[in-house]
């Protein structure tokens, strides 16, 4: 009895140890996955407009591989990190720039988002010889929104979406309950022009200040632009006209 027990606890061991070695060996060939990154890819939409996105994708690709992308007005630069994992894990990553942003062409409207980009996204990359086809979406916040615009449109070749935190205008941003967020300059000054404007959305000493400021001396919300001063030629569009904007019924109706 004691020999059968002995021999069934060695066949277990030896089970382990080859399993293990076998996750350990596709761990290791995960982790040594050359990568290539492409930078500024045109994307044509349907109205002549060419968004800009970069691409991360493995050096050695023995066969079509599935794609996730995100949508999003970050600039595509603020994914890197994230999109070596993704490609690791046999997947090809794709950051699309919106409109206005980073070097896509057209006018970045805060939140007029239409699916229909996305959907050119999705037909433009399911013709790319290095994907099979089986597109996924992803993202938080501004781009889990993004995904709900392109889901009810809707293309064949979108197999999963996974929006994350979603924004819902009208519903929790840029107010809440009716209530005015200042936030909303503070943001608009993030993704206003081309860049992304990273230092000046973490200054908190800054937006604190200048909030404050603005409480203690009763000034009246239509003034925070006046905060940045910020002014995007592009558009020929200033903060105040979407902060005005972003509190109308009328707007809300559009992008809901």
């Amino acid at each position: 009895m004691k020999n059968k027990i002995r021999v069934f606890l060695i066949c277990l061991l030896s089970i382990y140890i080859n399993i293990s070695a076998a996750v350990q060996a596709k761990d290791t060939t995960q982790e040594n996955v050359k990568i290539d990154i492409l930078f500024n890819q045109q994307i044509p939409m349907r109205d002549g407009i060419k968004l800009s996105s970069t691409i991360w994708k493995p050096t050695i690709q023995e066969r079509p591989l599935p794609v996730v992308f995100v949508l999003t007005p970050y600039i595509s630069e603020s994914d890197a990190k994230r999109a070596k994992k993704f490609v690791k894990a046999g997947y090809i990553y794709i950051s699309v720039d919106r409109r206005g942003r980073g070097n896509s062409g057209g006018n970045f409207r805060p939140l007029e988002d239409s699916g229909s980009d996305g959907v050119d996204v999705i037909e433009w990359l399911a013709k790319q010889t290095w994907s099979n086809g089986q597109i996924v979406m992803r993202g938080g916040s501004y781009t889990g929104m993004v995904q709900w615009k392109v889901m009810a449109e809707g293309h064949r070749n979108l197999v999963t979406s996974i929006p994350t935190a979603s924004v819902y205008p009208g519903h929790d941003f840029p107010k809440v309950k009716n209530i005015f967020m200042s936030y909303t300059t503070r943001w608009l000054a993030y993704t206003n022009g081309a860049t992304r404007n990273s230092r000046l959305f973490g200054e908190q000493d800054y937006w604190s200040n200048k909030y404050r400021f603005m409480y203690e001396n009763f000034l009246p919300f239509n003034q925070l632009d006046t905060i940045t001063c910020e002014f995007n030629r592009s558009t020929q569009h200033t903060h105040l006209i979407y902060l005005r904007a972003f509190y109308t019924l009328e707007f809300f109706l559009v992008v809901r």
